[in-house]
């Protein structure tokens, strides 16, 4: 199952308290996927909407939750911050909403964009489970989305509530699914994009479309990329692709023909496909 993204905003975004604004970044981040993209503001849109001096606790910087809902509830979004435990905030996330987390950013490993800063913070979970442990990541102190393990999300929300009860904020509009989108194999697999005599940038894209305005960047000559899944949609065969901690989509027709990228374990998976697929 596929669930609407849109474009991810970071809260440096040259607005007046940016570096404060990882709450209405966030927020801004599940108004647009819970809303299909209808409506797309960032976390400085969103902080203007309250006065610094009708903030929960203007002496602090950033907002609180209940900011966040006073500002939804002012959009009349549906949104409501909820308490509970991990499991229900996983629950929340498989039932395809958007949740709006607040935790403790020293828990993310190093080696990430989400572990340059050490404290209190705000990210977003989009839902959409791979079964492979993790969950999309909105931390709008990286340049796009990454996913990360739940291990590592429930360390971020747990320090950050002191052994109470975490309270987290849901968008309780569904986020839309994909249209006309069907997975057609869970993939594991690092490639290089061919063929070698006639290499050449090709596009990925946000969403599984063809438009122009769908790109979002280009795969470089032997870059090595890892396949999520193989995807139908709008009667085109796509690979749902990580590059950068980012899943975007790749016109399968636009890598043909494949070839393999070094690790004999992997070019054996892949000429396999190959061979079935008559690619």
């Amino acid at each position: 199952m596929i669930f609407f993204e849109g474009t991810h905003r970071r809260q440096l975004d040259g607005s007046p308290l940016a570096s404060e604004n990882c709450t209405p970044t966030s927020g801004a981040n599940g108004l647009r996927a819970s809303s299909g993209g209808r409506l797309d503001k960032s976390g400085g849109e969103l902080r203007a909407l309250i006065p610094k001096d009708k903030e929960t606790d203007p002496k602090t910087p950033g907002w609180s939750l209940g900011d966040l809902k006073r500002a939804m509830d002012g959009l009349k979004v549906p949104y409501k911050n909820k308490p509970g435990t991990w499991a229900d905030v996983e629950a929340t996330l498989r039932s395809g909403l958007f949740v709006v987390l607040q935790g403790d950013s020293d828990q993310f490993p190093g080696g990430t964009c989400s572990a340059n800063f050490k404290g209190d913070h705000c990210v977003g979970l989009h839902p959409g489970d791979l079964g492979d442990g993790t969950w999309l990541l909105a931390d709008p102190l990286c340049p796009s989305r990454r996913r990360e393990k739940r291990e590592v999300l429930k360390a971020y929300a747990e320090k950050f509530a002191k052994g109470k009860k975490l309270t987290f904020g849901v968008f309780t509009t569904p986020v839309p699914q994909e249209d006309d989108m069907k997975i057609t194999a869970i993939k594991g697999e690092d490639w290089t994009p061919g063929p070698k005599d006639a290499p050449a940038r090709r596009p990925f894209r946000s969403r599984p479309e063809r438009t122009n305005e769908a790109i979002v960047g280009h795969i470089e000559v032997g870059q090595i990329v890892r396949t999520i899944a193989e995807v139908e949609a709008g009667g085109e065969r796509w690979r749902l692709t990580e590059i950068g901690g980012q899943s975007v989509y790749l016109l399968r027709s636009d890598f043909d023909p494949l070839f393999q990228g070094g690790d004999p374990a992997v070019d054996k998976k892949l000429s396999d496909y190959i061979a079935r697929t008559g690619g």
